[in-house]
């Protein structure tokens, strides 16, 4: 499932830029993916989940996954929920990403989560195993501009691909509430919200997870929403770009 936000894009932007002190100026954004690869691995307390696919987003740009700089990521590893980068909203740790499907054929990356064991990854967890979790990547773009020529060739003549960013770098991961059982090819937003109320109230109503964290991710879904799109694929969904603040 594909969501587009613009409405609380500026907020998440600028939260971004301070925590991770970019100065003013240098482009930064987020692409959020939901996937029905994600997966449990129960044994270890761990989540298995697809990011930044290769397709282009709803605002026409192609954030490439062979050109992410994965240094800063994989030195600070944290993963916290909706972009909320402080203790209480932490809930695990990168473990290793992976170049996905093959290191040949590199369309995505695939990230393995652990989690820890405060009260909203337990969860996050629960939502998962529901197949509700989607990711969000916070990134800084260092190149970007229209396709080349031979760019434009790859895409076809009929590509609407307006900007490519050809080298970023990897600032954040986010686990995201995306309900994957949303089979239509258009949703807005009023319904995307409707589908995540409708998940968190089911784990309410059977005791799986926290009325803090029905509420969290409620919030956040709303707060983070002001068009949604869905793309029905048969192993993917393509990411969507928060607008480059």
């Amino acid at each position: 499932m594909n969501v587009h936000n613009r409405g609380n894009a500026k907020a998440l932007i600028e939260r971004m830029r301070a925590t991770h002190h970019i100065k003013d100026g240098d482009k930064l954004g987020l692409v959020s993916t939901g996937s029905n690869k994600t997966s449990v691995d129960e044994n270890n307390r761990e989540l298995i989940v697809i990011a930044n696919t290769a397709d282009v987003d709803l605002d026409n740009e192609d954030v490439l996954p062979q050109a992410a700089a994965l240094d800063y990521i994989l030195r600070n590893r944290k993963v916290f929920a909706a972009h909320r980068n402080n203790t209480e909203h932490c809930v695990g740790t990168i473990r290793n990403i992976r170049k996905y499907p093959s290191e040949k054929n590199h369309t995505a990356w695939r990230v393995r989560l652990k989690l820890n064991n405060s009260p909203l990854a337990n969860d996050t967890l629960e939502i998962a195993r529901e197949g509700g979790i989607g990711v969000s990547i916070g990134f800084q773009a260092i190149e970007a501009g229209p396709p080349t020529e031979e760019e434009q060739r790859k895409y076809g003549n009929d590509s609407a691909v307006e900007t490519v960013i050809r080298r970023w770098s990897w600032l954040e991961l986010s686990t995201t509430c995306f309900p994957a059982n949303v089979s239509c090819q258009t949703l807005d937003a009023q319904e995307l919200k409707g589908a995540t109320d409708e998940l968190l109230e089911t784990l309410i109503t059977k005791g799986r997870i926290s009325e803090e964290g029905r509420k969290f991710f409620a919030r956040s879904t709303r707060d983070s929403t002001s068009t949604a799109r869905t793309t029905k694929q048969a192993t993917l969904v393509k990411p969507i770009q928060i607008e480059l603040g």
